[in-house]
């Protein structure tokens, strides 16, 4: 992520915390004004043709006696018919439809069409064809475009009606749009007095007023809340309105600048649900275009609590869609968001094109917060690589944009404005001007105003200062500052999930706090500050009552610990520019400096997918050594005779294997061969872990070979000799079995999960990368269709095992959070107090693992002494020394031993 002095400051500045990100056009604004329900298309509809009936009537009766007159046959008439174009409700009614879908470019030619017909013979359709044309337009973000399709007066049969009352909405959003508030207000003052005729859209019109709160900035902490209350209120108005009325388009985008709302003032816990019911509400009625500004709120959401991978995916579905439908106004926040996506892994190149595109389309919006936001963005990109003249020349851009914004909306203050000044005071810093870099990250620690986050990257940055300038005894105080208020921000947020992204957005401070104290050459205080950010919402759940401090490792204490285990700990953490690897074995500690985050993670991915699809040959073998050499070779020589290593790994080593990497020998010698590992998420958990080797009186539950669930997960041929062969172990009145119908979720959390000290699952699983605790164990559906386990159900039944294996696809999980690791099932069942768990870091081929854990449990009970991290290594080597295609470590590799309950 982040991880130069700049770096705090890109939270506000990148976050899109700009007029962008209501939902004032449709979409992303708190206001969306195109597509209305269905059923207001059914109304619209009906009085339409109430209107016309006796015209319809007469017309048809007229028609009738013309064929009588003429002799006109009903052959001819068909030929006719098929040569005239379609009628102009029909055309309406087409737009309308494609609107409400998003198919914004299809909508408008039908428009088009409908005004070009009306021009010259209908003033009455001409209008309605421009309202609707009015509405879409606000989408793509073309607001003049809007105002001149309704500048002519409306027509007298039209006045104080439907269209009057929408084309009057209309301009009232268009000139919030155009950061005209006195247009935008009075307009919206002419829309109350016109709504009374149409009830039905009242909600749309208190979504409005919503909407223009938005663009209101409070000077004081006591007006803003105020502010933000008048805001809750009219939107949840709206929200009652639109259910009252079954209006669930109308209902989507509520939902949506709800949670925009919430994630604006860094109410995370609040934010998630009403976004993800926007979402799905937006996907079940195919309105592409609300469904495409959701994700982009909730991709700004996910960003703005730390979760940079969650973000990614909302991120590039809201583009694509976008795109399709030219909606510039989510077009254009959303390249800066995923700008800010790759600066935060480190991508530089790939942040500069995203901003640099945001930054062309901002220009010609003329949107001038968010181009000036833009530009303080690639400031940051020209700080991160050195190039300090550019980015001076960008905040001072941002500088000019913002000061015309401000004129031009009466804003005197923007919570931008704050960021912006953070940046200064980075680029200050990096140019050796520490006065001016203090003072200006002072303005913003000092600030009432200043949002709790980015007080505590400031605080943060100010510490970087005074360490740049050698007050050595003000940088450590700053630091310590720092680490509190970025602890009061994470203890304000419930949610479990929540709390693991938060560790994303904290990252930089916690590597720039490390590197400043191995430049001291205190180690143990480094390694303490990794350790007290790492595993921390783990440990929260296993020990509630127990209270973290960032202290200095007790290295000689962890010493003894390892000796009496004959065990030695590798523990990494990754970061920009350099990464570290700290070694404690029984008689050494070592810090190492590796190779950047970017390039680790490069490799390790590329040599994960070469070892899932079996891939040989020198490239990837070439890879396995490479990181071998990177991440292991520099410490080989602490490792001695027969010791156990406990690797505790950060961000996407969490998805490696160490036991596939490759030795630096002329033939292939994979590390498995010299080494025993076991994982675990921190030092503190390694050794107060109860791991151990089995008793021999443990209760054992073996679960699995589910039923079916049709079109989304078959039967696995091989779970039944899976369960057995695990089950068949242990004595028969020590054991468990439930299988087929009746292996339901259900039958797990009535099993009284708490007596078992061995649990083995054979089934399917399922992974959540945007939520990772709604992973799942795939069970029998249940009389109520349910057939998911989920980790968060996992959690909330107490375990004693010893021991729970499952071999589910990534079953380990597939989220990585920063020094958090990998979360998921695997993560559950420790949470949940097993204290070892046997996990996939990928798919598991079915036909091999019966035998498999055949032998891993016979190995395993075969005597009391036996642990399991050797009888899994017994059994791998196993499989790594067959003759047919099991050798490939696709097939031993990815189950993996992880400890700490």
């Amino acid at each position: 992520m982040w991880t130069n002095r700049s770096d705090s400051s890109i939270w506000d500045t990148l976050s899109g915390r700009t007029h962008d990100h209501s939902w004032d056009a449709p979409g992303h604004h708190v206001e969306g004004r195109v597509g209305f329900a269905r059923w207001w298309q059914l109304w619209r509809r009906n009085r339409h043709r109430q209107r016309h009936r006796l015209s319809i009537i007469i017309a048809a009766a007229v028609f009738t006696l013309a064929s009588i007159v003429t002799g006109c046959d009903h052959s001819s008439h068909a030929v006719v018919s098929k040569s005239q174009p379609p009628s102009l409700d029909a055309v309406y009614r087409d737009a309308n439809t494609k609107s409400d879908t998003g198919e914004l470019p299809a909508a408008i030619a039908l428009t088009e069409e409908g005004i070009r017909r009306t021009r010259q013979n209908d003033i009455v359709w001409n209008w309605k064809f421009r309202v609707l044309e009015a509405e879409i337009r606000l989408w793509q973000r073309r607001s003049e475009e809007a105002l001149n399709l309704v500048k002519p007066g409306v027509p007298v049969a039209l006045a104080s009606g439907e269209f009057d009352f929408r084309a009057t909405l209309t301009q009232a959003r268009a000139y919030n749009l155009l950061n005209d508030p006195e247009n935008a207000e009075a307009f919206l003052a002419k829309a109350k007095k016109l709504v009374s005729a149409v009830p039905e859209f009242t909600g749309d019109l208190a979504l409005a007023e919503a909407t223009l709160l938005y663009g209101k900035q409070a000077p004081t902490v006591q007006q803003q809340r105020i502010l933000i209350g008048r805001q809750e209120k009219k939107l949840q108005e709206a929200l009652n309105l639109a259910r009252q009325y079954n209006n669930k388009l109308l209902e989507a985008k509520v939902l949506g600048s709800q949670g925009r709302l919430y994630t604006q003032h860094n109410q995370f816990d609040a934010a998630l649900g009403p976004l993800q019911a926007s979402l799905d509400i937006s996907n079940s009625l195919h309105a592409g275009h609300i469904a495409a500004a959701t994700e982009l709120n909730l991709g700004w959401s996910y960003l703005e609590k730390g979760d940079i991978d969650g973000s990614e995916r909302f991120f590039e579905d809201a583009l694509k869609f976008s795109r399709q439908a030219e909606m510039n106004l989510i077009e254009d926040p959303t390249l800066n968001n995923l700008g800010r996506v790759n600066l935060a892994q480190t991508d530089y190149p790939a942040a500069r094109n995203y901003y640099e595109l945001a930054l062309k389309m901002a220009e010609q919006l003329k949107e001038n917060e968010n181009a000036a936001n833009v530009s303080n963005n690639l400031a940051l990109v020209a700080l991160k690589t050195g190039q300090l003249d550019e980015a001076e020349r960008y905040i001072q851009q941002a500088e000019r944009f913002l000061s015309i914004y401000k004129k031009k909306s009466k804003n005197s203050i923007l919570p931008d404005e704050f960021s912006y000044r953070l940046t200064q005071g980075s680029i200050a810093n990096a140019r050796g001007q520490f006065p001016t870099a203090e003072k200006m990250v002072n303005s913003v620690i000092q600030n009432a105003m200043t949002p709790g986050p980015v007080r505590a990257e400031a605080r943060g940055e100010l510490a970087n200062i005074y360490a740049a300038s050698k007050q050595i005894s003000n940088a450590e105080r700053q630091y310590r500052a720092a680490l509190r208020a970025f602890d009061a921000v994470r203890n304000s947020m419930k949610d479990k999930e929540n709390r693991l992204a938060f560790s994303g957005r904290e990252v930089d401070f916690y590597t720039d706090y490390i590197r400043f104290l191995i430049d001291q050459n205190r180690q143990p205080e480094a390694l303490g500050i990794a350790e007290f950010m790492r595993a921390r919402t783990l440990e929260e759940g296993l020990n509630p009552g127990r209270k973290a401090r960032p202290e200095a490792v007790p290295i000689q204490a962890v010493q003894a610990f390892l000796k009496k285990k004959k065990q030695a700990i590798f523990t990494y953490w990754l970061a920009p520019k350099t990464s570290y690897l700290w070694v404690i074995t029984p008689t050494a500690f070592q810090c190492f400096s590796l190779p950047d985050k970017h390039e680790i993670e490069q490799k390790i991915e590329q040599y994960r997918k070469g070892v899932i699809t079996t891939s040989t040959g020198p490239d990837i073998e070439e890879l396995g050594r490479s990181l071998f050499n990177m991440l292991v070779q520099p410490a080989r020589q602490l490792l001695t005779g027969d010791m156990t290593l406990i690797i505790i790994p950060d961000g996407k080593l969490g998805r490696m294997n160490f036991e596939a990497l490759i030795e630096p020998d002329p033939q292939v010698r994979y590390w498995i061969e010299d080494v025993e590992v076991v994982n675990a998420s921190s030092i503190q958990l390694a050794i107060r872990s109860k791991a151990g080797p089995l008793r021999g009186d443990e209760r054992m539950l073996a679960m699995g070979n589910a039923m079916a669930v049709p079109n989304l997960f078959p039967e696995l041929q091989n779970a039944h000799d899976e369960l057995y062969k695990a089950a068949k172990n242990f004595p028969p009145a020590q054991r468990t079995i439930i299988e087929r119908e009746k292996a339901t979720a259900s039958a797990y959390k009535m099993s009284t999960p708490g007596q078992f000290g061995v649990m083995h699952f054979a089934t399917h699983g399922s992974i959540s990368l945007t939520r990772p605790l709604d992973s799942a164990l795939i069970l029998s559906p249940d009389p109520d269709h349910n057939y998911r386990l989920y980790a968060r159900d996992i959690l909330k039944f107490p375990l004693h095992a010893e021991l729970v294996t499952f071999s589910a696809c990534s079953g380990a999980g597939a989220r990585t959070y920063n020094a958090e690791g990998l979360v998921g099932l695997a993560w559950a069942f420790i949470g949940a107090g097993a204290h070892q768990v046997i996990a996939g870091l990928w798919d598991v081929d079915d036909y091999v693992i019966p035998d498999f854990m055949n032998d891993f449990y016979r190995e395993l009970t075969s005597s009391k002494k036996t642990t399991v991290s050797r009888a899994l290594r017994d059994a791998k080597l196993r499989m790594l020394h067959m003759k047919d295609i099991r050798r490939f470590p696709r097939y031993w590799a990815s189950l993996q031993l992880y400890t700490g309950s």
